[in-house]
């Protein structure tokens, strides 16, 4: 389950692709160093993260690891309101919505 986890937490992340064309558009004041490429690299670097986390879970062989890891403290609805909310304050598509509500 935990693996299944991580492969639609990489769909989400990937569903974000272009996110800095839409900070620029809806936020004022981001730095100039905020590009598509350095949004990418963010990208990449969480989904790295996670791909270690998984596996650091799963790899020991232990069962309550990752069932901790997947049940633990972490919400998934706060960020499908939150993602919901930008949609709806924007009135348009903010990246990560369809995937943050599955």
């Amino acid at each position: 389950m935990l693996w299944i986890f991580y492969f639609v937490f990489v769909l989400h992340e990937l569903e974000e692709w272009n996110i800095d064309r839409f900070e620029h558009q809806h936020f004022e004041g981001l730095s100039p160093a905020a590009t598509d490429r350095s949004a990418r690299m963010w990208i990449g670097f969480v989904v790295l993260v996670g791909l270690i986390w998984c596996a650091a879970a799963t790899l020991p062989g232990n069962p309550t690891l990752p069932a901790w890891i997947f049940f633990g403290d972490c919400h998934p609805a706060d960020e499908r309101h939150f993602s919901t909310f930008l949609s709806y304050y924007f009135r348009g598509y903010a990246p990560g919505v369809i995937t943050a509500v599955f």
